[in-house]
């Protein structure tokens, strides 16, 4: 969208605001940590948020591309909202056709999938009926905790990805052309970190659970704002160490599914979709929060020192975030998801 305002410019003919991507966008949060409970093995929770979560970065890349391709055709900008609305109805048929909110009566899950699915689960994990404890959750000091990185992390990403373009060009001096292929190269090298980092986690049984999620998160929070910090005092004639250092933020960064998401699917256990749509939720107010800061901190676009203190106070933030998770993650589940039933096979729980 903002890429096709670039084309849209000398011909704005036809071009109506469009409230519609943000209600699609908010609503593929609550679909994600859907997923996460009902389809997901508990020894395979952060691959599945590593690969719910790629979108980001991927589709950007992808939407991009096609995009500038068509803008600059004889097909013009409009070309680019028809491809892309008929891609996403594509999308969606194939969607209701293949998922299911119910791994356990879907057609294509084995016998054997099924079993490996609902291990160590308890039958409100696949339950239509529940009442969720909104209060207890919004009070439990551990789930704020991860949501006050989450968020931090979020909104480093925001920076990240909407300022970072904006520095390089007028701070650091890259071309544009230059300023597009670094932002691409950095979005593509976090994907096979995020999917190692997401493998780790699940298998590494060595140390136990709030250690490992403490290392990730300290590795997602705390070393990315001791790096981000570094971002703004690279000098113009060693550009290239921005570079290096944008391409580590984002691959760090990417780790983030085994730091803060785990502690939230542990604590809240048969509730992990609501703690996990919170999360997403936290983007939203990132969007707003981010674009506020450098608003107070930055008046002159092309001067280092305003950004430069732009960039300390959000790594500033990120570091409380990650020592506040040294207080607080546990991998304890809270008394809210406490229940007198035990482990149940798929269809003792259909029959209940």
């Amino acid at each position: 969208m903002n890429f096709a305002f670039i084309c849209m410019k000398d011909d704005m003919h036809g071009a109506i605001p469009d409230a519609n991507g943000g209600i699609a966008y908010a609503a593929d949060f609550a679909v994600i940590g859907i997923i996460c409970v009902k389809w997901a093995p508990l020894d395979e929770v952060a691959f599945f948020i590593s690969l719910l979560t790629v979108f980001s970065p991927f589709a950007t890349v992808i939407t991009t591309a096609i995009t500038g391709y068509l803008c600059t055709s004889s097909l013009g900008w409009r070309a680019s909202f028809y491809v892309h609305s008929v891609a996403g109805a594509v999308c969606f048929l194939l969607w209701v056709i293949v998922y299911s909110d119910d791994p356990l009566t879907h057609q294509s899950v084995t016998q054997k999938e099924s079993d490996n699915i609902q291990k160590g689960k308890t039958a409100s994990h696949f339950s239509k009926k529940r009442d969720i404890p909104y209060l207890k959750m919004m009070t439990n000091p551990a789930l704020i905790c991860t949501w006050f990185n989450a968020f931090m992390d979020l909104s480093m990403s925001i920076m990240i990805i909407t300022y970072s373009p904006i520095y390089l060009n007028s701070v650091l001096e890259y071309p544009i052309d230059q300023t597009a292929l670094v932002i691409s190269i950095t979005n593509f090298a976090q994907l096979p970190f995020k999917f190692t980092a997401a493998y780790i986690s699940d298998r590494l049984t060595i140390i136990n659970p709030k250690t490992k999620m403490l290392i990730f998160n300290t590795i997602a929070c705390g070393i990315v704002s001791l790096l981000f910090g570094g971002f703004g005092f690279v000098s113009n004639d060693q550009r290239w160490i921005a570079m290096v250092l944008l391409a580590a933020v984002n691959c760090l960064m990417s780790t983030s599914c085994g730091g803060f998401y785990q502690c939230g699917r542990y604590v809240s256990q048969q509730f992990a979709d609501v703690v996990i749509a919170a999360i997403q939720f936290c983007k939203c107010l990132a969007l707003f929060f981010v674009p506020a800061i450098v608003a107070l901190t930055v008046s002159n676009e092309d001067d280092r020192t305003e950004w430069t203190h732009s960039f300390l106070i959000m790594s500033a933030l990120l570091m409380v975030a990650n020592i506040s998770a040294y207080f607080f993650f546990t991998d304890q589940p809270a008394e809210f998801t406490k229940e007198q039933e035990t482990s149940v096979q798929l269809k003792e729980s259909i029959k209940l």
